[in-house]
Parts: structure tokens; sequence; C-alpha cells
């Protein structure tokens, strides 16, 4: 990285003035900065020293910054400008405050969960491959999260620049992280979208399960294991995956490229397929989940008025099953768990049905058990509706 001889900290390079650093990894340190003539925060990315005397290099990477910056996509991070100065390769890109996905996982989402920040990295990816660029170091580090919790995805481009100079290391560190890696880039070989979708696939089954399919103690050991093992199935680290959804993740994984799915979005649809599995008390027909059956035993306001009227309450019990949410019996879980019912709330209404008493009594949320701890098991719906 940089010399330790100087900072650049203070440093102005071109109208950018560099900020304290905030990140730093195998092929750039990154610098929270300040444009002068927009009086915006900037992000820049400064590149290790021993490329900027390769007079090759630096053309390479103007161009690729050009191919980068190229890339108009919401949740692909902007590249605003790049250059070189007394002996600084620097790129400046948005500034994201919200941290990354790598800060948030470590165990468990449930499928809903995963789609919500899948699906934008899917577009992303898809959207980069059908301009010819392969990401080829696609890991949560490397997506940052916007304050509102929308994935951005970066550093597009700087594994192909720098492997490009014949290196497998950058500073101790391996050009792609081999927990995300490919078999066939783990080889050395060419890489393709495969690669990425292969990626994205790790990058999945550490969401869904809070680890990823290859730990390993050392990067050969990682780099091996993805070469020549079966990945662990999903459901032997998290039991309450649908098979359905592990055979998508699966199938990312896939040791042979032309195995995998073609795009990124292909995966997001195969999934959404899957949520039937993943959630069967919520989105299975109406009647095999109703129970009819009498009143609750605390009264219902307006029952008299509705009889006086000459109606008939009918009553019901509609239950959601939450084992495959994987939710916690904590504060987070069950505000959670509680919006899920309001969703099942909304489409029930459309049939007459409305909820005797409310979402935050006692017996809605139904309570199970887990190696993490207490979860949400069910949650019971006590609804009534008047029959004209």
């Amino acid at each position: 990285m940089q010399s330790n001889r100087f900072s650049v900290v203070g440093v102005t390079l071109g109208q950018y003035k560099v900020g304290d650093r905030i990140g730093a990894g195998g092929m750039a340190a990154v610098y929270k900065g300040m444009q002068s003539s927009l009086n915006r925060e900037v992000a820049i990315k400064i590149l290790p020293t021993q490329y900027t005397t390769d007079v090759t290099f630096v053309e390479r990477f103007k161009q690729e910054a050009i191919s980068v910056a190229s890339l108009r996509h919401p949740n692909i991070l902007s590249v605003f400008d790049f250059g070189e100065q007394n002996g600084i390769i620097y790129m400046v890109t948005e500034f994201i405050p919200g941290g990354t996905l790598a800060d948030r996982l470590g165990s468990p989402w449930p499928l809903d969960q995963v789609l919500q920040i899948a699906r934008p990295l899917a577009s992303a990816i898809d959207h980069a491959h059908e301009q010819g660029i392969v990401h080829r170091d696609l890991k949560p580090a490397n997506v940052l999260m916007t304050l509102s919790g929308e994935p951005i995805l970066s550093d597009f481009g700087l594994a192909r620049l720098l492997q490009g100079q014949g290196r497998l290391t950058t500073s101790g560190s391996t050009l792609g992280t081999p927990e995300y890696m490919a078999p066939e880039q783990a080889m050395g070989g060419d890489i393709g979208p495969a690669a990425d979708i292969y990626a994205f696939g790790v990058l999945l089954y550490e969401m869904l399960t809070g680890q990823v399919p290859f730990p390993g103690e050392t990067p050969v050991a990682v780099i091996l294991a993805h070469l020549h093992q079966p990945p662990p199935p999903l459901r032997s680290v998290t039991l309450s995956i649908p098979e359905s959804v592990e055979a998508v993740v699966l199938r990312c994984l896939a040791k042979d490229p032309s195995e995998r799915f073609v795009t990124a979005s292909d995966v997001i649809r195969a999934l959404e397929g899957t949520r039937a599995d993943a959630r069967p008390a919520a989105h299975s027909s109406l009647f095999p989940s109703l129970e009819l059956g009498g009143p609750p035993a605390e009264p219902l306001p307006s029952v008299d008025e509705a009889q006086a009227a000459g109606h008939s309450i009918e009553y019901g019990q509609f239950k959601v099953d939450f084992r495959a949410e994987n939710l916690l019996w904590n504060g987070h879980g069950r505000a959670r768990a509680i919006q899920l019912l309001e969703q099942e709330l909304e489409r029930l209404s459309r049939d007459g049905w409305e909820l005797a008493g409310s979402l935050r009594d006692s017996d809605v949320l139904q309570q199970g058990a887990s190696l993490r701890g207490p979860t949400i098991r069910e949650g019971v719906l006590y609804l009534r509706r008047v029959k004209r």
C-alpha cells in the first residue's frame, strides 16, 4: 500500500482533499474526501505505490476506470474521476455512509430478507455482465449499504486490473477472496460471468445460514475445498431452510460453470419460485389454513350491533408458520413477525375478515425453540366477519 514515509491525509489530489482513512484491502486504501468544486463528500481509493512507475499499468488503470465509470445502475457504485498525481494513483467514487453487508452478517436470515438484498444485487451484476464487465471479487465487504438499507456493489474492475500484472497476491491478499472464489478462478483459468454467479451463490449461502460453505483455516485450505469438495448442504447448517431453496443455491455453487445459472436474475426467479415452500401457511390458499370455530373468550366490540341488525358473526383462526423465517424471540424478531401478520391481515380483509382483538395480544405469537435460543414458531390471527 502507501509508503510509511508520508501520509496522504490532508493531501489535495486534483480538486479532492483527502480525509481520514475509512477502509483498506489488498487492492486499495479508501479515504473519505471532499470535492471542493461541488462541496460534496466522496470516497477516494488509492492504489499501491509499486504500480506508479509502470507506465503500462497506469494506462490500463485509466482504461479500466473509464469502463467501470460507464456503468449506470442504481446499485453500482458511481465512479466520478480518476488520476495520477505525484506518484499517487487514485479513483474517486460516491461516498456511501452505511457500512458494508459484511457488517450485518453472522446469523441466518429469512428468505424474504435475503431477497431484499439479493434482488438489487442480481440486477447490478447482470447489468455489468451485459456491458462485458465481470466483477471477480463479489463478497459482502464489497457490498456497501446505504443508510436506508439499499445495497451498492463496489470495486468493479480492480481485481481484473491487478491480475493483469501477473501477481497472485498484492500486499499479502489473494486477488479474489478465497471464501467466495469460483473453482476456475482459483485455478487461474478464464473467468467469465459464471464466476460471479458462483460468488453470488456463496453470498446467498452465507445470508441464509450465517456462514460461508468453506470457512477453512488457511486460504490454501479454502481454495482446495472449492476445487474438490461438495459444499455442505444448507440444511445441515440451518434445518429450517426448504430443500427447494437449498437446491437453487447449490446449483450456483456447481464446480462446472456450465451447470450454474446463466444470469443472477435467473437465480432470483428460482428463489422467488420457492417462496411457497419457505412460508407454507402464509402463501397457501385461505381455506386450508383457516379454522372456523366459536368466538374467542373476550367479547368483541360491535357484535351486539351486528346481531341486532340481524347479521350473524363467523369466527376463525388463521395460522402462519414462521419456522422458515428463523425469527428469534426478541424485539427485532417480534417486530418482523407482526409486520408479516399485518400483510396477511390485509390479504384476508379482501374476503371480509377483520382482526378480533389486537396483534399485540399475548397469544398471537407462539414460541418455539432452537439451538440459538427461543424462536417464533407461528402466529395466530383471531378473525371474525359479519355474515349478512
